[in-house]
């Protein structure tokens, strides 16, 4: 560039040297353009090397002395060299110049008048080599030779008055650079008073360039007023508020540039608001075709300054103040049209250091329909990966962004905030959020938000958030922090879900969405002071002041994983709806945990854990549940193999609950649980302890039942052994209470005779107890008090086993009103309405009445009792079948019965009366019987008494006979003493019929005993444990 300048400045001074020389040597010629011509040529023919012309040339003297003036009619310079536009250099039609002669003979300084070349064509060319096609002057060695102490000029000032070149068309071709340009219509002036005073102007109708295959201008038109000063000496070049115009567009210039070693630049350039939408059509095609769907305009002014050294390895620094006003866009793809868009930024260019570069925005604003942004802040490393560092103010009208919202969605509401935003810009490209801060603190009122048939109300809420979360609660949330405050939500479902919350504080951390990883992980954490209202269908809840914190891993590549969510939830008050079902929970907390197992994830595991101070729960009106307190612990593993919720599930609980109430529709009475403990699975159910009341019974209960999941599935027998502690229990109420639907009842064999009482089974009235089928629990009785029909037992202690269908009383002894018992008793249902019965009684000191009044049925089978007063010992064994009423069939009934008595009042009675008159009995008050010791046996409806002897007063009776179940009987009564006399009483007791008789008995009579009802016994004892070790499974 230096070498440039300084051959320009010769090549001027050598054409202004050769005017002064050829002016000279025509005053010796006397001036005509005959000897003057010649001469010119000459002088040209020595200098110029290339092929030239020169036309006629004319001396001005006399007319404009003491300057000299010529005229060249016509020049042309001709260099062909390959791959140039032309071989053209220049071709001028006139070349005019006058020069003032006295000055530049007396003092060296050349003053110039007036230059011009009009109408001029010049072609420039450059070569890939760097050769020229203008490098045409013969210049001594010592003048071409870099030379940076002196000009080489011969003259010591210069002033040009006016020089004006007037170039019709002008081109460039720049191989070295690919570069090419042309000027047409273009007038060059230059008015320099001396070197530090200079004026060059330019103005061309049309300037056209091409950088490369890029053309960046098209016809410009193009004016410049440069004011300058030139040292070449020092190669220093000073511009002094240069005006450059192109088209519309003013630009000023002013400082300096020193070329002696290096080049140095000191530029400033102003520009005041140009037109953003011309300036973008000046831009080249390549550029406005990437812009064609986006319109932009306003009005853009900036103070730039350029300062540095420029070299092949040093760039100068651009610093530049920018201020846009009213500026307007348009992206075609978008319904949107961004309006009042103003920028006020400092932008700093460090060509040497991609990361010095900066802008920095003092204020950024825009509008768009009801929409307001605002920006300030920095943005670096500008020519590398740019570092954003933005502070947003935003005023959204959230209708305005619905073209980004799907297209089922609609919103209504304002946001206003503020966002800090600090991420370089390949990362926000690629979405990588992660490596990037973010910030923002977001007013939202008056949304209203329906997707579909959800819809939601957020009247006034207050969001933070924070990316990356700042203080994680878990390791794998680390990517976003949300804090809300909703003054309240409403939450709609249409036709399916409703909720209400009050003022609730939110806070949500979640995984990188964005990212390639599969998993998302996200907390939740709730709290409100006021109540949550939910409704779903004809299901309803209210939760006073709910807390929630929580915890959840989702596969979203594979979702046969099951999701991992923990859960931490405790309010202070529930109260739920569900159709006829409703709950209450106070105080309460519940922790869960459900994840994948180990082995299978796509097997759901589940732990929970339930504290509640107080429970009270309904059913309509067939259950009611209360609780003062409760607490659970539950886990469970699913099995979809299972055939129920219980195997499906193979849950394991720990329960304790305290002061529990229940009331049941099919019972009458409540049942209250002051506390149980128990822990349960499908292998093993523990209780601890338990304490029930139900009716007029209360009961502890404790013990383990095994086996229970193979029960369950019909492949094991269900174990266990319980321990029942009572002090009172009545089980007359029990049995009605606790009838089993579904228990042991057999279906009979076609040819199957058993009666039947249709009454039962058509009414559907009578529930009688059904025994399970594949149960084996021993149940340890220890019952202070027990009402067993009409009786009150104390003391009752022994064992009950349900095995397989059959339930068995095991030596159960106690104590009541009427006796000392002992009872063994087979209990089995075949079916609902024919059901066994296995007994054998043994009482002691039983008075007869009471024994009649517990055990009805003797009174059909010992009729003879109700003749006697006092107490006695009595022993029976009997079976039957009964119906679903507990009537007995007569038909099924066998059994053997024992009394033994002594001191026994006989009844005055009809009978006795009748019996006494014939025997001529004495007349007394109290008819007692000394002893009596009776054997009998029941078969069917017949009742066979054995011979027995019978003292009262004097006399010795011996009877027996046989009666039957529909009171029709004949006994045999005989007197063996004091007299000896036979008595026949039969008939019924409507038609009695007493008369004498033969006597049966002898006169010695003694009686036998025949063992039946301990044989009875016995076969009853081993049918029972024949039927045990028949039904029950083998282990």
């Amino acid at each position: 560039m230096k070498r440039f300048w300084k051959i320009f400045g010769i090549t001027l001074g050598t054409i202004v040297g050769l005017l002064l020389i050829v002016v000279c040597v025509a005053i010796w010629l006397i001036f005509t353009p005959s000897r003057l011509t010649p001469i010119v040529r000459q002088v040209a023919d020595k200098y110029i090397t290339c092929e030239h012309a020169l036309g006629e040339v004319d001396l001005t003297f006399f007319s404009t002395f003491p300057e000299f003036g010529l005229r060249v009619d016509g020049l042309c310079l001709i260099n062909p060299k390959e791959g140039a536009q032309s071989d053209t250099l220049l071709a001028a039609p006139e070349v005019v110049a006058t020069v003032n002669v006295v000055e530049f003979l007396k003092h060296s300084n050349l003053i110039v008048n007036e230059l011009s070349l009009p109408n001029a064509v010049a072609n420039v060319y450059i070569a890939a080599d760097g050769t020229t096609n203008f490098d045409v002057f013969a210049l001594s060695a010592d003048t071409t030779a870099t030379d940076t102490t002196s000009s080489g000029l011969p003259f010591d000032q210069i002033r040009i008055d006016a020089a004006r070149i007037e170039g019709r068309y002008i081109s460039l071709v720049d191989e070295k650079d690919s570069l090419s340009a042309s000027l047409a219509n273009t007038t060059l002036s230059l008015r320099a008073s001396s070197w530090d005073d200079m004026l060059l102007t330019l103005c061309s109708e049309a300037v056209s360039a091409t950088l490369g295959n890029t053309q960046y201008a098209d016809s410009l038109q193009v004016a410049m007023s440069i004011p300058a000063s030139v040292d070449l000496e020092n190669m220093h070049f000073a511009l002094h508020k240069a005006d450059v115009q192109v088209n519309e567009f003013a630009l000023q210039l002013d400082g300096t540039a020193d070329m002696a070693d290096s080049i140095s630049l000191n530029i400033h350039a102003c520009a005041r608001e140009w037109q953003i939408a011309p300036l973008l059509a000046l831009l080249p095609a390549s550029l406005t075709d990437m812009l064609s769907d986006i319109s932009v305009d306003g009005r853009i002014s900036f103070v730039a300054g350029v300062c540095g050294v420029y070299s092949g390895s040093q760039m100068p620094l651009v610093d530049a103040h920018i201020v846009l006003e009213d500026g307007r866009g348009k992206y075609a793809a978008l319904p949107y049209t961004l309006r009042d868009v103003a920028l006020d930024a400092d932008a700093h260019i460090d060509l040497n250091n991609d990361s010095a570069s900066a802008v920095q925005i003092h204020s950024l604003s825009a509008k768009t329909l009801d929409t307001q942004i605002d920006a300030t802040g920095k943005v670096t490393e500008l020519l590398a990966d740019m570092l954003l560092d933005l502070q947003l103010t935003a005023d959204v009208h959230l209708p305005d962004i619905a073209y980004f919202l799907p297209e089922n969605m609609l919103t209504t509401g304002q946001g206003q905030g503020k966002v800090r935003a600090k991420i370089r810009l390949s990362d926000l490209m690629d979405m990588r959020l992660e490596r990037g801060q973010f910030s923002g603190d977001l007013h939202l009122k008056g949304i209203d938000f329906q997707m579909d048939s959800m819809l939601a109300k957020l009247p006034d809420t207050h969001l933070h958030f924070a990316l990356p979360n700042p203080k994680p609660s878990h390791k794998s949330v680390g990517w976003l922090a949300a804090q809300m405050s909703l003054q309240s939500l409403d939450f709609e479902m249409i036709d399916a879900l409703k909720a209400q919350l009050g003022q609730t504080d939110l806070r949500i951390e979640a995984s990188n969405v964005l990212s390639n990883n599969p998993v998302l992980c996200a907390t939740v954490g709730l709290q409100s002071a006021e109540p949550l209202k939910a409704a779903m269908d004809s299901m309803e809840a209210t939760i006073q002041a709910p807390r929630l914190t929580a915890y959840a891993e989702y596969n979203m590549r594979d979702t046969t994983v099951v999701p991992t969510v923990q859960a931490d939830i405790s309010f202070d008050d529930l109260k739920g709806y569900y159709t006829d079902i409703q709950a209450r929970l106070a105080q309460s907390a519940l922790k869960a945990n459900l994840r994948p197992s180990r082995r299978n994830k796509s097997v759901p595991r589940l732990e929970a854990s339930v504290q509640t101070k107080a429970l009270n729960a309904s059913m309509g009106e067939d259950m009611q549940v209360k609780t003062a307190a409760l607490s659970l612990k539950a886990s469970a593993r699913y099995n979809k193999k299972g055939d129920n919720l219980l195997l499906q599930w193979n849950p394991k609980l720990d329960v304790d609950l305290q002061a529990g109430e229940a009331h049941l529709a099919a019972i009458e009475q409540p049942v209250y649980i002051p506390q149980i403990t128990f822990t349960y699975s499908n292998k093993d159910f523990y209780i601890a302890q338990s304490q029930v009341r139900l009716g007029n019974s209360d009961f502890a209960l404790s013990g383990e039942v095994q086996n229970i999941g193979a029960w369950l599935r019909d492949k094991g027998t269900l174990e266990g052994e319980l321990d029942f502690v009572s002090n009172h229990t009545d089980v007359n109420e029990l049995m009605a209470l606790f009838s089993a639907d579904s228990g042991s009842e057999e279906q009979p064999a076609d040819n199957a005779t058993a009666e039947t009482d249709t009454t039962t089974e058509i009414n559907g009235e009578a529930q009688p107890f059904l025994v399970p089928l594949g149960v084996d629990v021993a149940l340890n009785t220890h019952i202070k008090e027990a009402v067993v029909f009409n009786e009150v037992a104390h003391d009752l202690k022994g064992k009950l086993y349900v095995k397989d269908g059959i339930l068995v009383l095991d030596e159960m002894g106690f104590v009541c009103n009427a006796a000392k018992l002992q009872l063994t008793a087979m209990y089995r249902t075949p079916r609902r309405n024919h059901i066994y019965v296995g007994f054998d009684y043994h009482m002691i000191d039983i008075d007869i009445a009471e024994l009649i009044h517990m055990i009805p049925q003797l009174d059909s089978i010992v009729p003879m009792l109700r003749s006697f007063k006092g107490a006695a010992e009595f022993h029976l064994a009997a079976e039957t079948y009964t119906n679903a009423k507990y009537e007995l069939k007569p038909s099924t009934l066998r059994g053997a019965c024992s009394i033994f008595g002594k001191d026994l009042v006989v009844m005055d009675n009809e009978t006795f009366s009748k019996i006494s008159k014939l025997l001529l009995f004495n007349k007394k008050t109290e008819n007692k019987v000394d002893s009596i010791s009776a054997e009998l046996t029941v078969y069917k409806k017949e009742i066979d008494v054995y011979p027995f002897c019978v003292s009262m007063d004097n006399y010795m009776v011996a009877l027996g006979g046989r009666h039957n179940l529909d009171m029709t009987f004949n006994y045999d009564v005989n007197v063996l003493s004091p007299i000896y006399l036979g008595v026949n009483v039969s008939g019924n007791l409507d038609d009695l019929k007493i008369k004498l008789a033969k006597c049966k008995f002898a006169k010695d009579f003694r009686p036998i005993f025949h063992g039946k009802v301990d044989t009875q016994s016995a076969e009853l004892r081993q049918m029972i444990r024949n039927s045990m070790r028949k039904n029950v499974k083998i282990k």
